[in-house]
């Protein structure tokens, strides 16, 4: 049981309520979503999945789709009921194929896997330059920028000013967001060494006794971001316009039918 003086830590208040983060698909993550795409389904019931399970629903794709149990991993799955993994792309083309199961008189409907499953389509129409003070010289590149900044936009290119360095106080770069609120005015970069705060394991192995890594040393720098410059790629119809309190940008009214993007210097600041 926590101690009484460590208890702010873990309190709900002090967290924040809601965090956007921007992910670059990666290698691995383009092989999951590959072999998801072929190897994976989901089911979904019509009025209600009743008492099924994923032992009664394994049993049902066993009969009706043919497919012997050492050959698909059946899960219960949100939104949809389940989720079945076959290792074999041909089977789960075969299960697409058919449609549908029934178990215990209640009919599920088969579906192909899809990363767009749950996602809202957007478009990151915010073209922005944002210059930093006091970011750390080893920080200077596209690669630091990313890093400083990578969770909250997307990184498109550095500044020209950055590149000529004139001087070492500002950093600016190029970014792309779907909503300038996103970008904080402050923030603060924890550095620690590779490999810090893991245990070094041998490659899928999970030893029985799990040792606890000392606790890592971090490097702190504060950091002061303003938004220096707005470019609007979105058409001049896009709702976004609209609610320019949000934005900082103009509102539909004043630049109905111009073209985009729409360039605005900004006033927002890290103070």
């Amino acid at each position: 049981m926590a101690s009484s003086g460590r208890v702010s830590l873990v309190d709900p208040p002090r967290r924040p309520r809601s965090s956007n983060k921007v992910v670059v698909s990666s290698p691995a993550m383009d092989h999951a979503v590959f072999v998801l795409c072929h190897h994976a389904v989901t089911l979904t019931a019509v009025g209600g999945k009743g008492a099924a399970n994923p032992l009664s629903v394994g049993k049902a794709i066993e009969d009706q789709v043919r497919v012997s149990p050492h050959l698909m991993r059946v899960t219960e799955h949100d939104p949809e009921d389940f989720f079945v993994h076959f290792d074999l792309s041909a089977l789960r083309d075969n299960a697409v194929a058919r449609g549908f199961i029934m178990v215990d008189g209640v009919r599920f409907n088969i579906a192909p896997w899809h990363e767009d499953d749950r996602a809202a389509l957007l478009k990151l129409s915010l073209h922005i330059r944002v210059v930093i003070e006091k970011l750390p010289m080893q920080f200077w590149s596209l690669e630091g920028a990313e890093e400083a900044l990578g969770d909250v936009c997307l990184i498109d290119r550095l500044d020209s000013r950055t590149y000529e360095r004139g001087h070492t106080k500002m950093f600016a770069c190029w970014v792309w967001v779907w909503d300038v609120a996103h970008i904080p005015t402050k923030r603060t970069l924890w550095v620690t060494k590779r490999g810090a705060g893991r245990v070094v394991e041998m490659l899928g192995y999970s030893p029985s006794d799990r040792k606890v890594p000392p606790p890592p040393n971090a490097k702190r720098y504060d950091l002061l971001l303003h938004v220096d410059r707005i470019e609007d790629c979105a058409p001049s119809y896009s709702p976004r316009s609209s609610h320019s309190s949000q934005s900082g940008l103009p509102s539909s009214d004043s630049d109905d039918g111009a073209p985009y993007p729409t360039p605005t210097l900004a006033s927002s600041t890290g103070a």
